[in-house]
């Protein structure tokens, strides 16, 4: 997506490139853009439902047998209600009394949005080991729903804590674009990132070239999977951008990859991502150094 700023602000006439399709980028794009910022797409990975939904289903089925609902992610919620839409049925009803523990305000924002209230949060540390920390020692039933490549360090952690823990597959990533009919469309409400009309989404190729003709300033890197596939594109030799993470996790994943970082996001909101990009981009400027 291309959107170009209406006066002067801290990004001004930067072209920053988001690796998140439209639908999962509008709050980032639109924060960047008031900052001056020209905001690029570049999905790299998308979502589809699992191959095989009869353990998610029966989970579902009997809700009432869990003691708590985990929730990780924006994702998970949109597949239980798409989930939930096949079952003909809708999350609060599912769902009913359960105790839902989410990470992270955006999930939160999400699960009410559909309905549904949220016992348990973690506004600070909004990652899956800061909701572990709240979460308290037990022996009922946790149902975890989960991406198929999600990390198990959370499973691990509620079962030292006493917990049964059921970790289902919610739903798959996969390299965009998923295959139309399994890709992950339910809609939530409210809507926080609408898909812009004046979107324009390019391609890894066109990522590639924006690279090596230098024009790329910075690039924001949102999670584990998508640094991989970033790494994929084989971008060595080319001139190198700012490059912020959001969140401890993906900033060890590209650190991991031997890509250079220079900022992190530590609050996954479209302001915290936004000052990670000025604060990084200064801090390059002062340097006055180039990598390659």
């Amino acid at each position: 997506m291309i959107v170009k700023s209406h006066g002067p602000a801290e990004l001004q006439g930067l072209r920053v490139v988001l690796l998140r399709s439209a639908e999962r980028a509008g709050g980032m794009a639109q924060e960047l853009t008031r900052r001056g910022a020209d905001v690029h797409l570049v999905p790299l990975i998308d979502f589809e439902g699992p191959h095989d939904t009869g353990r998610l289903d029966a989970a579902l089925g009997q809700l009432e047998g869990y003691d708590w609902l985990v929730v990780t992610s924006v994702t998970t919620v949109r597949a239980l209600k798409q989930r939930a839409d096949t079952l003909r049925s809708d999350l609060p009803a599912l769902v009913g009394s359960l105790k839902i523990a989410a990470v992270g305000t955006r999930t939160l924002e999400a699960l009410e949005g559909e309905g549904l209230l949220v016992s348990l949060v973690r506004h600070h540390d909004q990652s899956a080991a800061g909701l572990l920390a709240e979460l308290p020692i037990g022996t009922g039933r946790i149902l975890l729903p989960q991406a198929d490549i999600a990390d198990d360090s959370l499973e691990r952690g509620l079962l030292a804590k006493g917990w049964e823990v059921d970790a289902v597959v919610a739903y798959r990533t996969v390299d965009y674009p998923a295959v139309p009919e399994r890709r992950l469309t339910a809609s939530l409400a409210p809507d926080r990132d609408p898909a812009s009309p004046l979107a324009v989404v390019l391609d890894p190729a066109g990522l590639r070239t924006g690279l090596e003709a230098g024009i790329i300033d910075a690039v924001v890197v949102s999670s584990p999977s998508i640094a991989h596939r970033f790494a994929a594109l084989a971008l060595t030799g080319v001139a190198a951008p700012v490059i912020v993470a959001i969140g401890a996790r993906t900033a060890a994943a590209v650190e991991i990859l031997g890509i250079h970082l220079d900022g992190i996001a530590v609050s996954p909101t479209p302001v915290g991502i936004a000052d990670a990009v000025a604060a990084a981009v200064v801090n390059q400027q002062r340097k006055g150094t180039s990598r390659s």
